[in-house]
């Protein structure tokens, strides 16, 4: 819920609208007559401050939302050793809004078609921030150990937090 936050009230262009919003409502205050009860000019006041803030929270939502559907890039892919012995580690690109013991869906994309290959969860973080993950479920009956390992393939490779229900059917 943080890094919402911060998202939201700390980034310039918001930062720069939270004070348009303020000049407007005091835009609306000053520019209001005597003969405006103080009960008129309250409720425009907080019209006004209200319809700027459900926009600026509007824009960020849908900000946040495109970010989310963007796939992650792949940075690594490695066999696990010690705690991680005979499992794929995959190792993501950063994205904040990545969290632990979350599933994702390992994709390859063949002519534009992103073709699901297995499900993959955050098992923790590295040193330097970046997604560690491991394989869940495989989705094909390539040996992924190979496949995924493969530099060639890296850059096709990428991960959405899209889990459909017909992969847990399998």
């Amino acid at each position: 819920m943080g890094e919402y936050v911060k998202e939201i009230f700390l980034r310039p262009l918001y930062v720069l609208w939270i004070i348009i919003t303020v000049l407007a409502t005091l835009a609306a205050y000053i520019g209001f007559g005597s003969n405006v009860s103080g009960t008129d000019r309250f409720l425009f006041i907080s019209l006004v401050s209200l319809a700027f803030l459900l926009f600026l929270i509007l824009l960020s939502g849908y900000g946040i939302y495109r970010r989310i559907q963007n796939p992650v890039g792949i940075r690594l892919v490695i066999e696990g050793s010690h705690y991680y012995a005979g499992k794929i580690i995959i190792i993501l690109e950063k994205s904040h809004w990545l969290r632990q013991d979350q599933m994702l869906t390992l994709f390859i994309n063949r002519e534009s078609i992103p073709i699901p290959i297995c499900l993959i969860r955050v098992e923790t973080f590295t040193t330097n921030g970046f997604p560690q993950c491991v394989v869940v479920l495989p989705l094909t009956q390539e040996d992924l150990s190979t496949f995924l390992r493969d530099d060639s393939r890296r850059a096709s490779l990428s991960a959405k937090a899209e889990v459909l229900g017909q992969y847990l059917e399998r």
